[in-house]
């Protein structure tokens, strides 16, 4: 195991060598077998990149440097992980969207394209199997670009009290790569961390950060627990008021089938055909108070399991068609018997929508899940 050459405070602004600083006084990663780059900070402008680019020499010419990442893998700049032509707002906008409908918040991870410890985080968040289990449960991920100057994307910063300048108890600015949690029901900042608060130590090749300190992290700003019965009610209250059948999708967090279906259910092709026939509901067995009890009043079945898509009558009664798909319907002739049941107990939904809604369905099972 190779150990980082770095000082002890190291993260902050990011850069082409693998530089990061921790403003007023930058620090300078050293790749093995080079030589330490002077720092050159600018005050003006903040918490930059020391020297603004790699040591002299290290990328030989016409060829693209070559960096050692997590778990044996390696990766060039600019690394792509930061969208920035996408407005952050807008980016924000969409993932607080989708974190509402599923009682969710927003973990925005801060960082840029010329970073090489944001490569390191990212596939913490993306790979580590409990730090990745927690986001993919309790969080909406959305990625913004903050560049080498810290300074971009600014609204969202401002909008939610992200703030690299401010002085953290060591004396320094907070670090960079960084990530906030925005609660989506407030639109409001939960909180921050940032750089050195979730490095490891020590820090190595295979272990840049901390697993178990993010993981508090996120689990002390996870989104309180809902009850599960009235979101129940609230469908069954609809369906009876507009004389329509509820349509009920139930997951389980941590399930690739029920990440499918729910990502089916809100597609921009799907979603506004059943929100125009059928009262809809998504309950999350696990996450939501409740949610077992839920499933099993409407199934009849208390050994049921998510995930699990079904039709109920406005008394929560499940309608005679539905024992044929109460589960995932996944091949050609599950997805004909549900689209079957869907259109007897919706009589106006026309064949050009059931086709609509057949492909979709065939297809979430052909594409990864989106978390």
């Amino acid at each position: 195991m190779k150990l980082l050459i770095v000082p002890a405070l190291l993260l902050a602004a990011c850069s082409t060598a693998w530089s990061q600083s921790s403003p007023p006084a930058p620090g300078v990663f050293t790749p093995p077998g080079q030589a330490p780059a002077e720092p050159k900070p600018d005050p003006a402008t903040g918490p930059q990149t020391p020297g603004g680019g790699a040591p002299a020499g290290f990328t030989p010419p016409g060829e693209k440097q070559r960096f050692p990442g997590p778990r044996g893998t390696t990766f060039t700049f600019p690394t792509g992980l930061y969208d920035e032509a996408t407005p952050g707002m807008t980016i924000v906008l969409q993932a607080a969207e989708k974190a509402r409908k599923q009682n969710k918040r927003v973990l925005i991870t801060l960082g840029e394209n010329m970073c090489g410890f944001c490569v390191f985080l990212n596939d913490l968040v993306t790979n580590d199997p409990t730090v990745k289990n927690i986001v993919n449960s309790e969080f909406v991920l959305a990625k913004i670009n903050i560049g080498k100057s810290f300074r971009e994307n600014a609204d969202v910063q401002g909008k939610y009290g992200i703030d690299f300048f401010k002085t953290a108890p060591d004396g320094r600015g907070v670090g960079a790569p960084a990530m906030a949690v925005i609660d989506p029901d407030t639109d409001r900042g939960v909180a921050f961390i940032g750089g050195n608060a979730m490095v490891a130590s020590p820090m190595t090749m295979d272990r840049v950060f901390d697993e178990k300190k993010v993981a508090e992290f996120l689990v002390a700003h996870q989104a309180p627990a809902k009850p599960a019965q009235p979101v129940l009610d609230a469908a069954l209250a609809s369906a009876k008021k507009d004389g329509r059948s509820a349509l009920l999708l139930f997951v389980a967090p941590g399930n690739d089938p029920s990440a499918k279906l729910e990502a089916w259910l809100h597609r921009p092709d799907v979603a506004p055909i059943l929100a125009k026939h059928f009262a809809l509901a998504t309950i999350d067995t696990e996450r939501m108070i409740g949610g077992k009890d839920a499933l099993a009043k409407i199934t009849g079945d208390k050994t049921a399991i998510a995930p699990l898509l079904t039709l109920a009558d406005a008394e929560a009664k499940p309608l005679s068609d539905a024992s044929t798909f109460k589960a995932a319907p996944r091949t050609d002739e599950q997805i004909k018997a549900f689209v079957d049941a869907l259109a007897a107990a919706a009589p106006k939904l026309s064949a050009d929508e059931r086709a609509t809604l057949s492909k979709a369905l065939a297809s979430a099972w052909d594409e990864p899940a989106k978390k």
